[in-house]
């Protein structure tokens, strides 16, 4: 049972209330209840309004902006400067299990006797686990296949149904006109707290190693093709395809449904907007959108120019 003084104090912010109770439920704002935690931005002041009726047992994470505003209330509050980022590091700190996965390995996993798994580590149901490294704490769901070559950190999440270290697709020519499929004898680094969710693939080094670095997050359905590197702290969100040979700088944030094409540079903290196509290398700090991807002031400049022929031709 989590109370809310253990919020507090894990905080150690400035607070207004009583904490002697105990939260049982998180909810949003605008469904808060007793006995739930909940979180208010300085973008959403009116939402206070929706606390006036409701019971004192709830706890608040409110922005430091709207400190002024919630004398009177007989709720209780947490003054935070990011409410938002807060509140999630109350829910991973107090409320959320990792992974649907028991402690140890599943009686029904299949695990190579030449793996090297942490004691801590838990491997769900029905995966398949090669000669690999599985380092500390980590949770890797059930159906997911890791194959030889892998060498994953500590405290890292893999979600059901992920393949990591899988050949990967690369073809030579040969004189005859046939092709030749590039045998793929390399393997996959996995950092610390990476997070892989469900259905993403990782494709194996053709001779070196694919790498993804120390926490990176990488959403649904995205492919990671082979000798890519993703630097530390990188967000791949969902359907994204990054091809084979690709530098990803740390900071980056890859948006939905974006193609980066093989061979290319995406600098430190670049932003790449959802559904862009990037055919060249990215300087760091850029933001790049649409097909094929460009800086973002000149696609809107381009855009505005087209604009302006478009209607002058009216």
């Amino acid at each position: 049972m989590v109370k809310a003084s253990d919020i507090r104090d894990y905080f150690g912010y400035s607070s207004q209330g009583e904490f002697d109770f105990n939260i049982t439920d998180v909810k949003p704002s605008t469904e808060v209840l007793g006995g739930s935690l909940t979180f208010i931005g300085a973008y959403r002041a009116e939402y206070l309004d929706l606390l006036k009726d409701k019971p004192a047992d709830i706890l608040v994470i409110i922005a430091s902006e709207l400190k002024e505003k919630i004398s009177g209330y007989c709720q209780s509050f947490i003054i935070s400067d990011d409410p938002r980022l807060d509140f999630v590091k109350a829910l991973k700190k107090f409320f959320q299990s990792r992974g649907n996965v028991d402690s140890g390995i599943h009686p029904t996993a299949i695990i190579s006797p030449k793996a090297k798994i942490h004691k801590s580590a838990r491997i769900g149901a029905y995966s398949i686990i090669g000669e690999c490294e599985i380092g500390e704490n980590c949770v890797i769901e059930e159906y997911v296949r890791i194959y030889d070559k892998v060498t994953i950190g500590t405290g890292c999440l893999i979600k059901s149904q992920c393949q990591i270290g899988t050949d990967d697709f690369g073809v030579v020519k040969d004189n005859d006109g046939s092709w030749i499929t590039f045998p793929h004898i390399g393997g996959v680094e996995i950092g610390d707290n990476v997070e892989i969710f469900p259905n993403s693939i990782v494709g194996r080094g053709t001779l070196g190693n694919t790498v993804i670095k120390d926490g990176v997050k990488i959403d649904h359905f995205c492919e990671i093709g082979h000798n890519t590197e993703i630097g530390e702290n990188s967000v791949i969100t969902a359907y994204v395809v990054v091809a084979g040979s690709t530098i990803v700088g740390s900071g980056a944030w890859i948006g939905v449904g974006a193609l980066l094409r093989d061979q290319i540079k995406i600098g430190k903290d670049v932003t790449i907007g959802m559904g862009s196509v990037v055919s060249k290398s990215v300087p760091d700090g850029q933001t790049f959108i649409g097909n094929p991807a460009e800086e973002i002031g000149v696609f809107k400049n381009r855009r505005k120019f087209l604009k302006e022929l478009e209607e002058n031709r009216k």
